[in-house]
């Protein structure tokens, strides 16, 4: 097994060394693309991270394959090491297959989980590496936010701690036109709430990340009365003889409240959130991790996609960032973003 002997710089990893870790760690593509004989197919893993912090990790693999010309099939398999995982791959019950491939993989996907298995424990370094681990000459995974296929993949990535940039949200709409598709169940259930409450109107999408993101020492999350001033500053600019309707998302039940009290004709989609009580939670590798899930994962799973579909409805969207608000700057390139946000983002800044 080819190991990494050096670090890459990235614009999202600043000088990182193997020598940090506790061990080595089996990482590199190891050039995949010579192997003889049958086109390599890589298989994303999942990470004990949120649903649309996966989803990018699923972006950023595309994005180098599509950018970097790299001649391979992709497949996600998402497991038991995330907090939405009921039984069955968590990407099947959201999203179409990437490139429909199904039952010809399953055995490369048995053989990728026990190789997976074995090194789980590592999964603290994926981010740090981007490891990109080899099962044989046509058979590799990863689960990384950003996998370094070679040294300048990092120009392809997109920032988890940024908002992504004009350019940046152009490119991963491409790739999620071309690759990512919404299963039917779902569209169908987004429509019907269209259908009934944004037909004619201007929609203005609010998204609030609370609960877990309260006990993370890298966050301050910013109080309900400043989304009230940016909510009525947004208001004020629109003409008085247009319809709007306000949409709004969030893991806290109390916001969604709170916003309805604020405001007229506020609606929000039937979901799973927290209702009080304890806010954190971990995931199955103690990640932090919204405690509300562990109710159900399954009805938390089909909460978070509808408050997805639906937020990119909107024409503008005020939050205060994070995964869910990232996917929909990148699904919609068209929508208004407006930041509320107390530290934790970084500037953006590219190599």
């Amino acid at each position: 097994m080819f190991v990494l002997k050096r670090y890459w710089p990235t614009r999202n990893n600043k000088k990182l060394s193997l020598r940090q870790s506790q061990k080595n760690v089996d990482c590199q593509f190891e050039k995949f693309v010579e192997a003889q004989g049958e086109r390599p197919l890589l298989v994303i893993k999942e990470r004990d991270v949120g649903l649309f912090s996966l989803f990018l990790q699923v972006i950023n693999t595309l994005l180098c394959k599509e950018e970097q010309s790299l001649q391979c099939d992709v497949v996600v398999d998402f497991s038991g090491h995330q907090a939405y995982f009921t039984g069955t791959n968590t990407w099947d019950e959201c999203f179409e297959s990437l490139n429909g491939l199904d039952s010809s993989v399953e055995v490369s996907l048995r053989r990728v989980q026990k190789h997976y298995g074995r090194r789980v424990k590592q999964m603290r370094f994926w981010d740090l590496f981007g490891s990109i681990y080899r099962v044989d000459s046509g058979l590799f995974w990863s689960a990384s936010y950003y996998p370094l296929f070679n040294s300048t993949s990092a120009e392809h990535h997109i920032s988890h701690k940024q908002i992504p940039t004009d350019s940046d949200r152009q490119r991963a709409n491409k790739v999620i036109g071309r690759y990512i598709k919404v299963n039917r169940g779902l569209l169908e259930k987004r429509d019907a709430f269209v259908a009934d409450h944004f037909k004619g109107k201007r929609v203005i999408g609010v998204q609030f990340r609370g609960t877990d993101a309260r006990h993370d020492s890298r966050r301050t999350i910013p109080s309900y009365e400043r989304f009230h001033r940016v909510i009525r500053d947004e208001i004020s600019n629109i003409d008085s003889d247009t319809d709007v309707v306000i949409f709004v998302a969030s893991d806290e039940q109390a916001f969604v409240d709170d916003i309805r009290g604020q405001f007229h004709n506020v609606v929000s989609a039937e979901v799973l959130r927290d209702e009080g009580g304890v806010v954190e939670g971990r995931g199955p590798r103690k990640w932090l991790m919204p405690n509300f899930i562990e109710r159900d994962r399954k009805g938390a799973l089909e909460g978070v996609m509808l408050d997805y579909l639906l937020l990119c409805r909107s024409q503008v969207l005020i939050h205060n960032f994070g995964g869910l608000t990232n996917a929909v700057l990148l699904t919609e390139p068209e929508i208004k973003s407006v930041l509320i946000s107390e530290g934790y983002l970084e500037p953006f800044t590219k190599n």
